[in-house]
């Protein structure tokens, strides 16, 4: 076989190959599940020529009505853009760098604009261009980095606040100020006066919630199970009529006596710090009496523990929800 023929053969056989790989790829297209679209055709580049190029250069230019040169556009939109970092106090901070080399571009090109003069030259226009277009990305840079810089900050910020609220909220939510933080809150006996002494532990109590405004309490009062004087437990009844005809037993009566002893002490430690100037809805009465002893009321130092305030952390909205709401209402009791 000739030279000739040889490389016609060995020729077909490349366009066959050419030709087969073709049609393959094009029916793998075909079947494949999630066919790659083809890339749209590029537009052709249009050469510019050199009389539209100089037009490019001189449209920017601004006149008067006298037709007197008074700015370049692409000059005016990089001071516009400097001014603005000029003026950002992030930007002095974070983007000082940046803004140094804009001012040193913007620099360039007014003086290449001041070159220029009144019949600027194409050439003086694309150099004054090129450094003005320079200012004002390295304008944006800078206020790019600031914004950057700043918004890191501000998540630190942030970081920081809400590390802080879980701290404080592992330290406060749940616990007892009263009476095992504060010491207890005490009553002239039979009454629900706070004795002087409590008058303390109740302005330790709302220097606590002025100084944390995300709380709110939980003011829990409680008795023992002794019943009542007989001239106390007579008053108790004339003062509520409807549990006078209702047939009580003393046992019942006492208990109920108890219940109102213990909204009442707890409403009063409520009304000290509202006047103390502590919102109102911050802070919840629950009335329990006799039912939660910690202790047997079958000695003295039983129902010495038995008779007990206690005032519980909780969130100032979930204080807000339970507002008003005691376990004494319903039952008639003033």
């Amino acid at each position: 076989m000739s030279g000739v023929t040889q490389r016609a053969v060995t020729l077909g056989k490349s366009l066959w190959i050419v030709g087969t790989l073709t049609a393959v790829t094009g029916c793998a297209a075909l079947f494949r599940g999630d066919p790659v679209p083809p890339e749209p055709p590029r537009p052709a580049l249009s050469k510019q020529l050199p009389g539209e190029q100089a037009d490019a250069e001189q449209g920017g230019v601004v006149r008067n009505d006298a037709g007197e040169i008074i700015d370049y556009q692409p000059l005016a939109q990089a001071r516009s853009v400097l001014e603005q970092a000029r003026a950002s106090a992030a930007v002095a901070e974070y983007g000082s760098e940046a803004l140094e080399t804009a001012e040193s571009r913007l620099q360039a090109a007014e003086s290449a604009w001041q070159s220029a003069g009144a019949a600027p030259s194409d050439e003086l226009l694309r150099r004054a261009k090129h450094e003005a277009y320079l200012a004002r990305r390295w304008a944006q840079i800078a206020l790019a980095q600031a914004g950057r810089e700043r918004g890191l900050g501000e998540l630190g910020a942030a970081k920081q606040t809400l590390e802080a609220r879980e701290a404080a909220d592992a330290r406060w939510l749940g616990s007892y100020l009263v009476p095992e933080a504060y010491g207890a809150l005490d009553f002239a006996t039979g009454t629900a006066r706070l004795t002087p002494g409590s008058q303390q532990v109740v302005a330790r109590l709302a220097d606590f919630l002025q100084d944390h405004d995300r709380y709110g309490l939980r003011i829990s009062g409680h008795t023992d199970s002794a019943p009542p004087s007989t001239q106390n437990l007579d008053a108790f009844l004339q003062e509520n009529p409807d549990l006078s005809e209702a047939d009580l037993s003393e046992e019942d009566a006492a208990a109920l006596y108890n219940l109102a002893m213990s909204k009442r002490r707890a409403g009063a430690v409520k009304a000290q710090l509202v006047e103390a100037g502590i919102e109102s809805a911050r802070l919840d009465v629950f009335a329990f009496g006799q039912a939660q002893p910690r202790a047997s009321n079958d000695t003295a130092a039983g129902r010495r523990k038995n008779r007990r305030v206690e005032v519980l952390v909780v969130r100032a909205e979930e204080a807000r929800q339970q507002a008003g709401r005691e376990t004494v209402e319903g039952l008639g009791l003033k």
